[in-house]
């Protein structure tokens, strides 16, 4: 059975304080939008660091931009070792019901201490562009009710970054409240850009979900993203994820 990564470190509140001052800040300037990068994981729910499984992951995405985009990601994990994880899947798009972008997925997990180490690297099907994607991630405990997950992620080719910049990236800080024993309510906050034009395609996400255990270490996932502003302003964003342990 999978356990959760615990740091004993604890977090000082400043850092948290330090970040919600500069999400503000940024947000009184720019725009509010998604990022490509945010899911670049083959994992259903890549905000949870986990460690090294095997699993079926699959995922729901409606994204409300325009008519509304549909997104199903379906992938399957394999644990190496206690370290280590391979991952593999189809992602498919629907922009509508005659355009439809499918990817193929392939990832590589390193876990260990509290963190972990991914890419992630998006082939093209059809008409679709190609990315790769690097992840770091660290999960700190706080308290028995209260942890933090941070994550670094960098991106390139044109799936991952507009007009020929040469990477795009995304920080991200997901606070995590446990209610009762197992179910946790969770807060993300994302903020990315590129290297070109990066005012232009700054991007901050606010996502509060719901992580929901189901039984033999199974889970579900939901999250509903808000976007208040700017040309690459979304109304909405649901995400529903399930991953099942084997």
């Amino acid at each position: 059975m999978a356990n959760n990564y615990k740091s004993e470190t604890v977090l000082p509140w400043s850092r948290l304080l330090l970040l919600a001052a500069i999400l503000l800040l940024v947000a009184q300037n720019h725009t509010w939008a998604f990022v490509n990068l945010h899911d670049a994981s083959y994992h259903a729910n890549p905000e949870k660091l986990l460690a090294p499984q095997t699993a079926l992951h699959v995922a729901g995405i409606i994204d409300g931009e325009g008519n509304g985009h549909l997104t199903i990601p379906v992938a399957f994990s394999l644990a190496l070792n206690r370290h280590w994880e391979l991952g593999a899947g189809v992602r498919s798009q629907w922009i509508d019901v005659e355009n439809h972008l499918p990817h193929a997925q392939f990832g590589l997990r390193y876990s260990a201490a509290g963190s972990i180490l991914e890419a992630d690297l998006w082939l093209g099907l059809d008409e679709s562009e190609n990315g790769l994607a690097l992840s770091y991630g660290i999960a700190q405990s706080m308290s028995s009710r209260f942890a933090l997950y941070y994550q670094a992620k960098i991106g390139f080719m044109p799936q991952f970054v507009y007009n020929d910049a040469l990477l795009g990236f995304e920080l991200s800080a997901t606070p995590a409240f446990r209610v009762g024993r197992s179910l946790q309510i969770v807060w993300g906050f994302d903020l990315g850009s590129q290297s070109n034009d990066f005012e232009k395609f700054l991007a901050i996400d606010m996502e509060p979900g719901l992580w929901i255990p189901l039984g033999s270490d199974g889970r579900l996932a939901l999250s509903v993203a808000l976007g208040l502003a700017g040309n690459f302003k979304e109304d909405v964003r649901f995400r529903l994820a399930w991953m099942k342990p084997f």
